[in-house]
């Protein structure tokens, strides 16, 4: 998520036009930013199309990481599902 956010400021997008890169709901994308929803399948699937060369963060964003290491919250972490926060962000 953070080389998202990274390339989206260097690009100098907002929340809106990224959205639009991505080809995901501006609600979807802000709510994912801010961790709000969890990072899920068509953000990173939209993320991989758009970006291929983050290929490698995208795949480390879906693999499990060993117990006790400390990591940001992983896809599903949330308690709303994607489609669910893309539902209550409308």
């Amino acid at each position: 998520m953070q080389r998202l956010t990274t390339q989206q400021r260097l690009a100098g997008w907002s929340d809106r036009q990224m959205a639009r890169e991505l080809g995901v709901s501006a609600s979807l994308w802000t709510h994912t930013r801010k961790g709000r929803c969890p990072v899920g399948l068509t953000l990173l699937r939209a993320a991989g199309h758009r970006f291929p060369e983050l290929a490698g963060d995208i795949l480390g964003e879906m693999l499990p990481h060993p117990p006790g290491v400390g990591v940001k919250p992983r896809v599903g972490d949330s308690p709303l599902g994607e489609e669910q926060c893309e539902e209550s962000a409308s």
